[in-house]
């Protein structure tokens, strides 16, 4: 079970509270690079991870889309806020990025996410549907907690989630960098994660994994008035679960989206555009032409 809960930790790696915030920050909690052109999508990495996690998608979509990247600060060499005070971070780039919506006039971007991306995109879904249009949820879960830990609630998860933003604060360099090899197939690959990891702000991090383990987006899903396509991974954990169990529960996590079109892998690891671009294009595009 200990293992078990540390694979949950880490696998994370790469995904809230409903906080009131203080005002939010007054630097960027996020940069953003621009490509292509026509309707707008805001593609979201996840925990640790760098915009380039969707280089390869941006590759594919430029030539339709404008492709709003985002790295959200802290992570991947991105500088950490420095003047957010007691605000929660994630409560805060969720903030940030709709008021980058509606500066940048964006008319009902789609929204992909990573993980942590995912989350935040079924978040901003919640809390804000007719600002969005529709959502890419890749290998995330409305809480990712329930995936290993069955029955798991915000309050039980309060703990462990402080624990391990104390593991993240006093972790040595490199210390995750063996599990990092399940996130994707490839070395290259895993030479891009590992170094993104080693370049994110420890205490950003751990900032994020606690919001991110307390916050239960499933209560709030049917506010969701976007389509959503949640594309998920399983293979990379089969030691310690099976598919049906997976496909089981996140299936019954996504229960109360509207309009869900949800498809399990069983090749891809976690980082799936990376493992298996050709499927992940082909859903993706289908989904977007509908």
């Amino acid at each position: 079970m200990k293992k078990l809960t540390l694979l949950l930790t880490l696998s994370t790696l790469t995904t809230l509270t409903l906080l009131s915030a203080p005002a939010p920050a007054t630097t960027p909690s996020f940069g953003v690079q621009v490509t292509g052109k026509g309707r707008p999508v805001i593609l979201i990495p996840g925990l640790a991870s760098g915009g380039a996690t969707w280089d390869s998608t941006v590759a594919h979509l430029k030539g339709r889309f404008e492709c709003h990247v985002l790295t959200l600060a802290g992570f991947a060499g991105q500088p950490p806020l420095s003047n957010r005070g007691d605000a929660p971070f994630l409560d805060t780039v969720r903030r940030d990025i709709i008021t980058y919506i509606r500066t940048q006039k964006l008319a009902k971007p789609v929204i992909i996410g990573h993980s942590l991306g995912g989350a935040m995109a079924l978040w901003l879904g919640e809390t804000e549907p007719d600002l969005v249009g529709e959502l890419v949820i890749v290998d995330s879960a409305p809480f990712l907690p329930e995936l290993m830990m069955p029955g798991a609630t915000v309050e039980s998860m309060k703990p462990m989630a402080n624990a391990m933003r104390e593991q993240i604060a006093s972790a040595k360099p490199g210390s995750q960098d063996e599990y990092l090899k399940t996130m994707a197939h490839s070395k290259d690959d895993v030479a891009r994660i590992v170094e993104w990891s080693r370049k994110s702000d420890a205490a950003t991090v751990g900032a994020a994994m606690v919001e991110l383990y307390t916050n239960d987006l499933r209560p709030a899903l049917n506010q969701i008035k976007s389509r959503v396509l949640a594309l998920s991974a399983w293979s990379a954990y089969k030691d310690y679960t099976t598919r049906q169990r997976v496909f089981d529960n996140l299936t019954k996590q996504y229960s109360g989206v509207a309009k869900l079109t949800f498809e399990l892998h069983d090749e891809a690891w976690h980082f799936m555009m990376f493992d298996e671009p050709a499927w992940f294009f082909a859903q993706l595009d289908k989904f977007l032409a509908q």
